[in-house]
């Protein structure tokens, strides 16, 4: 958001959706962004922050909702935030985190290889939103779905 020349009004509802946007995990995950949203809705209101930028801040919520969706700046900028450790040097050690929690929270068994194919399609398929993340992530994300796929190839490799 720093990065986009925000005003300091539209950077305080993009930081504030940052903060809300997962807090919906605390009931489930199902829905956890309507869950976010309406937390936001009920902390701000109570706090007088004015409506419009209350709307604002669920839409960026909401638009983290997969498949993502955004229609402005403010939603395009959370949505990137959002999924940014796609573009990380440690992605394979938080996408290991995310099929233990995903395991734990469905109660189901998730094969490396199904998981490396779900890797390899969810990277396959994303797209930054901004310029600037489009610009700084998009080559690293590259990399790490080619380590994906030859993660994989090595697995299938491995069970021949």
């Amino acid at each position: 958001a720093e990065k986009q020349s925000l005003s300091q009004e539209d950077l305080e509802v993009v930081q504030i959706a940052a903060w809300f946007h997962d807090l919906g995990y605390t009931r489930g995950s199902e829905q956890h962004e309507k869950d976010g949203a309406r937390m936001a809705r009920e902390f701000l209101e109570e706090k007088e922050y004015p409506s419009e930028k209350i709307s604002k801040v669920e839409g960026c919520i909401m638009a983290t909702q997969m498949p993502q969706n955004p229609q402005n700046n403010l939603e395009r900028i959370l949505c990137d935030a959002d999924l940014m450790h796609l573009a990380g040097k440690d992605y394979f050690t938080k996408a290991e985190l995310l099929h233990k929690e995903i395991e734990t929270t469905k109660l189901c068994k998730i094969s490396e290889s199904e998981w490396l194919e779900m890797n390899q399609d969810f990277l396959d398929n994303h797209c930054f939103f901004t310029d600037y993340a489009k610009k700084n992530y998009e080559s690293a994300v590259k990399e790490n779905l080619k380590k994906v796929r030859d993660r994989l190839k090595s697995w299938k490799k491995s069970k021949k």
